[in-house]
């Protein structure tokens, strides 16, 4: 996740022209604009490696909250990894949404 929020940087770092003068009307908003298709190629990126990965998740809190037994503490691990996995899915959906929500197209 820290590799989308900082993507903007390391591309106007890597391929960004020379300094600006200081003077010049740039603002952060052309920086963004530069980098706009990265974001949505990376957000692509990071949604196909994390959704098995929350799905295998789900699985193995499911068979470690049936086969805790006894134990109060593998049981709440698992109620965690099951509950927390349709969210954390829901949230890897909407992301884009929320986003746009707050930087317009």
């Amino acid at each position: 996740m820290l590799l989308a929020l900082y993507l903007p940087v390391i591309i106007i770092y890597f391929i960004g022209s020379k300094n600006l003068p200081e003077n010049t009307d740039a603002t952060i908003r052309d920086v963004v604009d530069i980098t706009l298709p990265w974001g949505e190629v990376v957000y692509e990126i990071v949604k196909v490696l994390f959704e098995p990965m929350i799905y295998v998740g789900f699985f193995i809190g499911a068979g470690v909250w049936l086969l805790a037994a006894k134990n109060p503490a593998r049981k709440r691990i698992g109620m965690g990894m099951v509950f927390e996995a349709p969210l954390v899915w829901t949230f890897l959906q909407i992301s884009p949404d929320i986003y746009y929500f707050f930087v317009p197209k």
